[in-house]
């Protein structure tokens, strides 16, 4: 469970904690807004860590250490390959490459550094979780569960929309900093909330439920919308959405294992 516990302290500090200003801050290189990020690393981690039993507790102390480190140095990484490859928000297929080429390495990381390094939760029964897919039947899957579903409904709001403007370039949109804390459109909660659904559809088999919330959203909003935003924006939006979902549940089902 190590693996998983510091998988979902990735996604929640990239995804969910990191602001606009930290975001900011990074992009300029100001040593400030890297020391935010790795709080929020170590902070995360110390509370997924603390339920934890281990009998190398020195060993995944230490572990947990570097994987901050060497996270907050592929940002620096990726945060100077953006400013010599894009400029001016031109070439989106590089912005989709990077945010890609970044995750993956991060989740590697992580995967390869707990490697066999085993922690326990005897005192942290995940029971009341099961509904995300009564078959999981260890609270290590349970863990591993939460994080493809916390991952992937959140890492959504900022690879989306690039995917959208490399695809659809005429109907362009901003490419978004997402803040948990802050005063988000309701569009963006409505994705996230969408993307969680199916994947406890997906989880628990109901595949044809999957399609049919994917239909009536669709049917719904082709009633109230105008043509031209439904058919320009709306509908590839959606798709991309749903492609993205299934996709990447998939693909990390199969990596995190």
């Amino acid at each position: 469970m190590f693996a998983a516990a510091m998988l979902v302290s990735h996604t929640i500090s990239d995804f969910i904690l990191q602001t606009g200003n930290t975001v900011r801050l990074k992009s300029k290189f100001k040593l400030r807004g890297f020391g935010y990020h790795g709080l929020a690393l170590l902070i995360t981690a110390v509370l997924l860590l603390i339920p934890a039993r281990s009998d190398e507790f020195v060993v995944v102390a230490l572990k947990t250490g570097l994987i901050i480190c060497i996270h907050l140095f592929v940002d620096y990484l990726k945060e100077l390959s953006q400013k010599k490859l894009i400029k001016n928000n031109k070439r989106r297929f590089l912005r989709v490459f990077l945010f890609t080429a970044d995750q993956i390495i991060h989740l590697s990381v992580i995967l390869l550094i707990t490697g066999s390094t085993k922690v326990s939760y005897p005192a942290f029964d995940l029971w009341f979780l099961s509904w995300l897919n009564p078959d999981a039947g260890t609270a290590a899957l349970l863990m591993q569960n939460i994080f493809i579903l916390l991952y992937i409904a959140f890492s959504g709001i900022y690879l989306i929309p690039l995917i959208f403007n490399v695809l659809h370039p005429k109907q362009e949109v901003e490419e978004p900093i997402f803040n948990f804390m802050g005063g988000e459109g309701a569009g963006k909660w409505i994705s996230v909330l969408e993307r969680i659904i199916i994947l406890i559809f997906i989880l628990n088999g109901l595949y044809t439920a999957v399609a049919g919330i994917i239909a009536l959203k669709s049917t719904i909003w082709y009633l109230i919308m105008d043509r031209e935003s439904y058919f320009d924006r709306f509908l590839p939006g959606t798709l991309i959405s749903a492609v993205y979902t299934i996709s990447a549940f998939l693909i990390l089902s199969n990596f995190v294992t």
